[in-house]
């Protein structure tokens, strides 16, 4: 119990430069609003002539966004969805470090952090950003084959090729 506080509270440190500035500063993030805000009013009927058209990738962070956006509005929005992909990114690659040292990798958790707000958070391609996190959380499963391995993997390797292509 003691050790997932420790969690709980690095979690919220990691999160912290999400929440101080007046915006979240990440280049594309504006377009991944704009997809999310734009399929919605595709989908409620308030756009006519305009079609939505299936895709295989690069979605999922618009699809989280998206969600968010009819739940709790544009500023909440942004700061959850961002926030979410962060902790997946950053608890991902600490924890295929750690199955890969056959430790916890507390003394690589300051480098993770500061590629978590790296030049892919800054450019704001969150798709891809997410992508690298949930591999990362397949590879740490898959890393010891066995029948378990593979079912949790299988399924984090579909959502990663739902936020992109490129890491899977």
């Amino acid at each position: 119990m003691r050790k997932r506080w420790w969690y709980v509270a690095l979690s919220i440190l990691l999160l912290a430069p999400v929440f101080w500035q007046p915006r979240v500063q990440a280049g594309d993030l504006s377009s991944h609003f704009y997809n999310a805000w734009m399929s919605q009013s595709i989908e409620t009927g308030r756009i006519q002539g305009l079609v939505i058209v299936s895709q295989t990738t690069d979605i999922l962070f618009d699809l989280i966004l998206g969600g968010l956006l009819r739940l709790f509005g544009a500023e909440p929005a942004q700061r959850i969805a961002v926030s979410l992909a962060v902790l997946v990114f950053v608890w991902g690659a600490f924890r295929f470090a750690s199955v890969v040292g056959g430790r916890p990798a507390w003394h690589l958790l300051p480098c993770i952090a500061m590629l978590a707000y790296g030049w892919v958070f800054h450019m704001g391609f969150f798709n891809f950003y997410l992508s690298m996190g949930l591999c990362c959380w397949a590879l740490a499963a898959a890393w010891e084959w066995h029948p378990r391995s593979a079912a949790i993997a299988v399924p984090l390797l579909v959502l990663a090729y739902l936020a992109h292509a490129l890491p899977t």
